[in-house]
C-alpha cells in the first residue's frame, strides 16, 4: 500500500512535469540514442531519490540500469 492507501499497481502513477529536453509526446523519439539519453536522465533522478530515502539496494540496482543506458548511448546500438 502507498501512503495514500492505494495499491502500488493501481494504475494511478504520479505524473511528472516535462523536463527541458524531453521530446514532446507527439514528436516521439527520433533514435535509440535519444531514448537512451532520456532513460538515463530519468534513472539519475530515481537513483538520487532512492539514496535520499535510504534505499541503498534500490539505488544500486538503478545504478546498474543507468550504466546500461550509458552503454547504449556510447555504442549507439
Amino acid at each position: 500500500m502507498t501512503r495514500s492507501g492505494e495499491g502500488k499497481r493501481s494504475g494511478s502513477a504520479k505524473s511528472r512535469s516535462p523536463r527541458k529536453g524531453d521530446p514532446a509526446p507527439a514528436e516521439g523519439f527520433a533514435s535509440r540514442q535519444e531514448v537512451a539519453d532520456y532513460i538515463a536522465s530519468l534513472l539519475k533522478d530515481m537513483q538520487l531519490l532512492a539514496r535520499q530515502n535510504r534505499m541503498p539496494q534500490l539505488a544500486y540496482q538503478i545504478g546498474v540500469a543507468l550504466e546500461e543506458a550509458k552503454d547504449k548511448k556510447v555504442t549507439r546500438g
